[in-house]
Formats: C-alpha cells, sequence, structure tokens
C-alpha cells in the first residue's frame, strides 16, 4: 500500500527524497527556506571566508590590548596580505586613535579604504557594506537592481567568491537552475577551497535531478569542511533519493555526530530507516525529531505512515491528528489517516478522511484513487465527473493522469462498463511503466544470474547452525496476487503464530552481504524477526519475491518452513494487471505480455527450486484451500508443526492489520470462483494469455 507522503518515497515515499517542501532538506540558523532550494544567507560568515572570531573584538578591547604597536602593525599587515580587510581596517584604526601620526598605520589605513591589500592588488571581495547592501536586495527580492548591482561589482572584484554565490542564490531562487549552476562554478574556480559553494552547486545540481553530481559536490565540501552538516544532510536525501539507504543513514549519522539536537537529520533518518524495514528506529527518529521541534507537522505525518505500517492504527490516526492540528490544511495527513481507518476496517470514516483530503486539494489524484477502493460506484456518483474533468485537463502531469486511470478504470469496473474500464487500465499501466522506465530485460538478467549464482553454491549444504533458534520463519512466497494474503490470515490465526506481513529483511540482508555470508544472513534475519514476534515462536514474513531467494533461505535457515502459494496464472496475471503497486519491484505488473513473461520466469524458477529442494517446499493450491478449506487448512497447520485450531477456519475474523491490496477481501469468509473474475476482460485481452494453459500444474503437490 502507497503512503501518500513520504516512503515514499517515499519521498511517497516513495517520490524524490529531496523534496524542500516535505522538509527532507537541511535547514538551519545559517538558511534561508526557500520553496523550491535552501541556500546560506543570514550569516555572512557562512558565505565568506570563515573568520576566527578573536578578529571580531571591538574597538575598545583592541584599545585595552596590551600590545605594542609593531606587533599591531604586523597584525594589520597579516589581515591585509589575506585580503581581510575589515579585520586590518580595525587594528589601523586602533593604532591612529593613540598615534595618528604613524605613518605605517596611515598608509597601510588608506590601502584598506581604497580596497588594496599589502602587494597592491585588488582585494577579492568587496567591502562588507556592498555585500550586505546585496544580501538586502535578495531578501526584499528587488532582484532587477541586484542583479544590476552586482554586474558592476563584479567588474571591480572578478574574482569574488561571494559576489558569485549571491548571483547563484538569486538565480536559483527564480528558478534559473542552469545559470545558478554556472555562478557556483564561477566562485568555485575563484576559490577552489571554499566548502559553501561546492555545497549550493551541490543543491542546484540535486535540484535538476543531477544526483550523482549533487553527491560529488557536497562530498567536495565536507572534504574542504569535515565540519559541513548541511552538506552530509543533503548528500543523505540524495542517496535516499537513489535507493542506498546504508549511505543515507550513514550521511545522516555524520549530521548527528557534529549536530545532535539537529531536527532535520533525524526526521530524515526516519523516513531512510522506514524505508529501509526498520520501523521501530524510524519511530524513534521522529519521536526525537518532535523532542526538539514540536510543530514539525511532516515528523508527525510520517511517525503515523511508520505506527501504520506496523498496524498500530489508532495511535496512527492519533498522530494524523496531530499533524493536522499544527497543518490543518495538509491533504497528504487526511489521505494517510484514511489509509489507517481503512486498514481498521473502518470503511466509512475512511471514505470521509479521503473527502477531505479533496476537499482541500481537489486535483489530488492519489486520494482519487485510494476513494475509488474504498467504495462501489453508482452511476450518479459526482466523483467520476470530477475524475473525468483532472483526467482531460491539459495541467495534468503523467503521475496524476496515471492514478486517475486506476480509479476511472474501477468506477467503471463497478459499473460494468468493462470495455472502458480496460482502456483506462491499459493507460493507466502504460504510464506506470513509461514513469517506472521498465525494461523487462533487467528481470530476465536477474533470473539468470540466480540460477548461476546457485550454481557456484551447490557445494554448500544446509547451515547446522549451534545457535538458538527462538522464533521459526515461516516463509509464505510466490506470485503477487496468488493468494499469500488468505495463506499467511489463515496461519496467523492461530495462537502461536505472530504474522508479520511483508517484509524487506531477505531482499535486503542477501543484497548488503551479496549473497555469501549464511551466518550474518541468519543472525540479522533471526533478530530482526524476532523483534516482531511478540512472544510467539512462529512468524509469518509473506513477502511474494522471496522465492528469488530460495536459495539463500534453504542454506541458512533449515528450520525455517516454506510455503509455496500456486493459483490460476491467468487469475494471477490479470489481478496484478488492474492493481496499482507503489513498489518498483513489481513493475513488470504494468504491460500484459511483461506479465507473462514474468510468470514463465517465476514458474521455470520454481521448478529449478524443487528440483533442488523439493522436500523443504510446501505447495499449496490457492483455488483447492478455496474449494476444501478444512482439509486443506489441516495439512497447512500440520505441516508447519502446530496443534489444530479452530480459529485458522476463520481467517475472516483474524484482527491483524492486513497492509497489501487484499485488504478488504481477507475481511470477508473464504470464497470460490476469484479466479474467474478475468474472463469478463478476456474479449480485449487478445489472447495474451493463451500460453498460460496448464502451468499451475507444472510442479508436483505436496
Amino acid at each position: 500500500m502507497v503512503d501518500c507522503v513520504g516512503f515514499t518515497t517515499t519521498a511517497a515515499t516513495m517520490k524524490p527524497c529531496w523534496q524542500p517542501s516535505k522538509r527532507m532538506v537541511c535547514r538551519n540558523s545559517c538558511e534561508l527556506a526557500e520553496e523550491g532550494v535552501l541556500f546560506p544567507l543570514d550569516d555572512l560568515s557562512v558565505i565568506s571566508y570563515d573568520q576566527n572570531t578573536s578578529r571580531k573584538q571591538n574597538l575598545n578591547e583592541r584599545k585595552n590590548m596590551s600590545l605594542s604597536v609593531e606587533k599591531t602593525l604586523r597584525k594589520a599587515q597579516s589581515h591585509l596580505k589575506a585580503g581581510e580587510l575589515a579585520e586590518a581596517g580595525t587594528l589601523y584604526k586602533a593604532i591612529l586613535s593613540k598615534f595618528p601620526k604613524n605613518m605605517k598605520a596611515i598608509k597601510g589605513y588608506q590601502r584598506v579604504n581604497s580596497g588594496v591589500t599589502a602587494h597592491k592588488s585588488p582585494s577579492f571581495e568587496p567591502p562588507q557594506d556592498k555585500i550586505q547592501a546585496l544580501l538586502g536586495l535578495y531578501h526584499n527580492q528587488q532582484f532587477e537592481d541586484l542583479f544590476a548591482t552586482a554586474k558592476n561589482l563584479a567588474r571591480q572584484y572578478p574574482n569574488s567568491v561571494l559576489i558569485y554565490n549571491i548571483l547563484g542564490m538569486t538565480n536559483a531562487s527564480l528558478q534559473n537552475s542552469e545559470v545558478a549552476i554556472l555562478n557556483f562554478q564561477q566562485a568555485i574556480k575563484a576559490k577552489p577551497d571554499y566548502a559553501e559553494s561546492h555545497y549550493n552547486l551541490g543543491i542546484s545540481l540535486q535540484t535538476i535531478g543531477k544526483i550523482d553530481d549533487a553527491i560529488s559536490s557536497f562530498k567536495r565540501a565536507v572534504k574542504i569542511k569535515p565540519d559541513h552538516f548541511a552538506s552530509y544532510n543533503n548528500m543523505g536525501n540524495a542517496f535516499k533519493s537513489k535507493g542506498m539507504l546504508s549511505a543515507a543513514i550513514n550521511c545522516f549519522n555524520s549530521v548527528l555526530e557534529i549536530q545532535p539536537e539537529h531536527a532535520e537529520a533525524h526526521y530524515n533518518m526516519g523516513t531512510a530507516l522506514q524505508e529501509n524495514g526498520d520501523l521501530d528506529e524510524a519511530i524513534t527518529c521522529y519521536q526525537r525529531t518532535l523532542e526538539i521541534q514540536p510543530d514539525h507537522g511532516d515528523a508527525y505525518n510520517n511517525l503515523g505512515n511508520a505506527l501504520k505500517d506496523k498496524s498500530a492504527w489508532d495511535d496512527a490516526i492519533e498522530s494524523y491528528k496531530s499533524c493536522l492540528k499544527i497543518k490543518p490544511g495538509y491533504a497528504e495527513a487526511y489521505c494517510n489517516m484514511g489509509l489507517a481507518l481503512k486498514g481498521k476496517g473502518d470503511l466509512d470514516a475512511a471514505i470521509q478522511s479521503y473527502c477531505n483530503a479533496l476537499e482541500i486539494k481537489p486535483d489530488y489524484a492519489e486520494a482519487h484513487r485510494n476513494l475509488s477502493l474504498a467504495k462501489t460506484y453508482t452511476p450518479k456518483d459526482t466523483q467520476i465527473a470530477d475524475m473525468d474533468t483532472l483526467y482531460e485537463s491539459e495541467f495534468t502531469s503523467d503521475e496524476q493522469r496515471c492514478h486517475l486511470c486506476f480509479a476511472l478504470a474501477k468506477a467503471h469496473r463497478d459499473l460494468e462498463n468493462l470495455k472502458m474500464s480496460f482502456t483506462y487500465l491499459k493507460e493507466g499501466n502504460a504510464l506506470r511503466k513509461k514513469l517506472l522506465s521498465y525494461d523487462i530485460s533487467k528481470d530476465e538478467k536477474l533470473f539468470a544470474e540466480i540460477k548461476k549464482r546457485h550454481a557456484l553454491n551447490l557445494n554448500e549444504t544446509s547451515e547446522n547452525s549451534d545457535s538458538t533458534c527462538e522464533v521459526i520463519p515461516i516463509f509464505i512466497l510466490g506470485m503477487p496476487r496468488s493468494g499469500t494474503t488468505l495463506v499467511e490470515q489463515i496461519i496467523s490465526s492461530h495462537s502461536k503464530v505472530t504474522g508479520a506481513g511483508e517484509l524487506e529483511f531477505v531482499r535486503r540482508f542477501t543484497e548488503e552481504l551479496h549473497g555469501s555470508n549464511r551466518h550474518g544472513f541468519r543472525s540479522l534475519y533471526l533478530k530482526k524477526l524476532g523483534q516482531l514476534s511478540l512472544g510467539n515462536g512462529f512468524v509469518t514474513d509473506k513477502m511474494p519475491h522471496n522465492f528469488l531467494h530460495i536459495d539463500q533461505i534453504y542454506r541458512s535457515l533449515p528450520e525455517a518452513k516454506i510455503i509455496h502459494i500456486k493459483r490460476d496464472p491467468a487469475a494471477i496475471c490479470w489481478s496484478n494487471y488492474q492493481h496499482y503497486f507503489a513498489s518498483r519491484e513489481l513493475a513488470y505488473s504494468c504491460d500484459l505480455e511483461d506479465l507473462v513473461k514474468y510468470y514463465h520466469m517465476y514458474d521455470d524458477l520454481m521448478t529449478f527450486w524443487h528440483s533442488h529442494y523439493g522436500h523443504r517446499i510446501y505447495q499449496l493450491d490457492y483455488d483447492q484451500l478455496t474449494v476444501h478449506q478444512e482439509d486443506q487448512t489441516k495439512k497447512l497447520i500440520k505441516h508447519i508443526g502446530l496443534e489444530w485450531e479452530d480459529a485458522c477456519l476463520s481467517p475472516h475474523k483474524n484482527q491483524r492489520g492486513v497492509h497489501t491490496a487484499s485488504q478488504q477481501q481477507v475481511r470477508k469468509e473464504v470464497y470460490t470462483g476469484s479466479s474467474n473474475q478475468w474472463r469478463k476482460f478476456e474479449p480485449f485481452l487478445g489472447g495474451v494469455f493463451d500460453g498460460l494453459s496448464g502451468k499451475s500444474n507444472r510442479s508436483a503437490e505436496t
């Protein structure tokens, strides 16, 4: 299920991670928050050269210093040589106030006033009052005057770092990102070791989507200035937008080592941890953010999302309400609260929450799609006309139109306008595939690599660890929409089983450990599972795509139970095609031909696994389960090694939270016939499913 904000990520999300309006960019006392870009402005020392505070002591302190005139002159000369005119001027004035005829002080002071250094070359930077005047024009948005003034100053000071930085900040504020980038590059050319210029360049590159170049700029900034926490923060957001969550978390940790009370770093850390599946740690980060900054509405919103993902429905709803007290017009919070209310089973309240979101933001396409899934349409439903208007608007983006297409497809399906429903569904999926830039060749390569990697592991035996296993994993896997959610509801109805839902841990730890460290994988996975067990000895992990990692599961977790769910292949493919999935991992579902190819690769891989590990894989046919529920359920519970409990025959009464597209179906009693629903659309499919006949019976049933 997709969150409206963040995980994204998700960023929404997931959405681009670096979104200033979503508080995903560092703010501090030396920055001015602009909608779109943040640049250091308020403290001149941030955009000018670093200055030792001892050089800024006032004139009275200077007069009382017990320094000889010669020592003071040498110090003034040193400042002058470095181009630090203000500091030099202060010392010369201190000497002249007591010795007004001192010729060295007079000449030095004249050089200061004329902007000439000790080497009689023009100063690199204009006097401070002129820089302050430029900043004043910037703050007052008098950009025309600023450009004219800066242009004249640039003629006098062609190597000024400050002028080019201010020009860059101005162009960035005007969304002239390409020009801003040139300005910051000029500043870097003038002084390559000035961290702020690299930081500002990184921000502008980030704005136009040049993430790798932005990361390089932030790295140069922290190399020059290791305590430049703003660069670490934005570098973390850049890594997060690339899906490099471990690198992002390391960056946010670096911020907090420098600035432990940095609210935005705690918040950004939370978003990365949440996307990484570390919900408890993410919740802690959001709570810490709110301790530091109690009015951080986005932190309340994402705290709600994390609590929702843990099925803590009531706590999540309260968090969204707290967010809305701070930001009453925050449509995304209403939409997210609708998702929590729907998860809780309160459809009427969920519908009202979605409607509240749309009242605030009528063009909120994602809220339209979520609302469409919570109700059944009638011909007089005014939402359909509202969606039609948005769909036709030239200002509607591809992403918005994609959400609208799925919503309109659902509406017309309810109204039995099947041809119209399919037309919208086909367009919505095509847009989604385009937005995700999906190419099935990537998955073809992945499947080939899995088999090749398995060949390298043939000499390894199953892990025989002496370590205590307090929790036994139950992997429920197969194609998405094959019935994995129903099976998890059945198994987790047992008193000794905790249903943990779709966990990212197998994929994540396999990637992080490069699939080779069985002991490390086992330790990490069991530790995470133990945190979710609620004291039970069995925990389900129903991530369907774990079928890609059966080799890792077999070698690392010999006590684990592996339940493979099979279903009519055409039913599976159609069910995937008609659902919007937030995860990029399901991008193959956006095209019918891709879906069929992917199903063939999945079926071939499962046959491959069965030939090697068949004794460990329990095959469960979904359609047989719905027809012979009691018999199939008792066999399943016996295979797991549990005593029979009648509650397993009433999965619809299971109160645990469900976050998948099957959320509403599993709250009904088990019913038959769902695998034939695709046939209503068969006239529009062009025979694409013809090659799937008999696929569900390839592997022997256990």
